[in-house]
């Protein structure tokens, strides 16, 4: 029997950040590992478009090669992601759940788990994407739906007037766009985590259905509060690049993953009951 979570986001956001001031280095260096990696093909690719622009702008014969060159590093780009970018951001959650957890085998070479499943991660992540794709067509479809009412509705109410067109694009962009973003963002929250479980052990190691299955219960009765998560998060992100010319690295990003991390603890704890004091004792971090 798996324990019951207890997510809030009171308690994800004092988790995270008890995690964050406890085990700042660790978390630091995680992300700090994470965000490099998953940069090295932007890094390496920023010459090749830094010629294609200038060559643009100076009206230049742009070689045949450039081109070539940019898709390909687009392909590896998607690659990348699949084989090493999104499996060793998982794993650095999954190193950061461990300690909130209260396991003490810990250890700094866990960020490299799900390639023990590397498999199942890639098949997780296909079929997420094509979960995100299908929810995508459904929500244009809806929200198209809608525009089209409003411009039904518009072209009656305030036939002939010049002020109809202003009014339906103001009308379609304030309640299209923040109604599309909740579209997509309620359901992706409540997936997303099936790419942590199909290498949790806590739950059996489920194949990427199973996961699907067991994140999307995990997460009942907490989605928009999962969406409210993610919104104040990008916020504080934010809020770390305007303070600090190197907040965002030092402050906001190891803030986001302690408490992405501590939400998946207190959404799917496993057989653990999440310890809602103190964090538990330091585990020794070897490498």
């Amino acid at each position: 029997m798996h324990a019951s979570g207890n997510y809030t986001l009171g308690n994800a956001f004092a988790r995270g950040f008890e995690l964050f001031k406890n085990r700042y280095g660790l978390v630091l260096g995680i992300s700090l590992v994470v965000v490099l990696v998953s940069a090295l093909p932007a890094l390496l690719m920023t010459p090749i478009n830094l010629i294609a622009i200038r060559n643009q702008q100076n009206a230049v014969q742009v070689s045949s090669a450039i081109p070539l060159l940019q898709l390909a590093g687009q392909c590896f780009q998607i690659i990348w992601s699949f084989l090493v970018a999104t499996p060793l951001s998982i794993g650095g959650l999954w190193v950061l759940i461990r300690i909130l957890r209260g396991q003490t085998d810990v250890r700094f070479a866990d960020i490299t788990t799900p390639y023990r499943r590397l498999g199942w991660v890639i098949v997780a992540q296909l079929l997420l994407s094509a979960v995100l794709i299908a929810v995508v067509l459904v929500t244009l479809v809806i929200v198209g739906l809608i525009v089209f009412v409003l411009a039904l509705l518009t072209g009656l109410v305030m036939q002939g007037s010049p002020s109809a067109m202003p009014f339906l694009i103001v009308t379609c962009f304030s309640i299209g766009g923040p109604l599309m973003a909740l579209m997509i963002y309620y359901p992706t929250v409540r997936v997303v985590g099936m790419m942590i479980l199909v290498i949790d052990d806590a739950y059996g190691l489920p194949d990427p259905a199973a996961a699907l299955t067991l994140a999307w219960q995990g997460t009942r009765g907490h989605g928009w509060s999962l969406v409210g998560l993610v919104l104040l998060l990008g916020l504080i992100m934010l809020g770390t690049v305007l303070l600090f010319c190197i907040g965002l690295p030092l402050l906001g990003l190891p803030f986001y993953m302690a408490t992405l991390a501590a939400s998946y603890m207190l959404l799917y704890p496993g057989r653990i009951d999440p310890d809602e004091g103190e964090m538990p004792d330091e585990p020794p971090i070897t490498w």
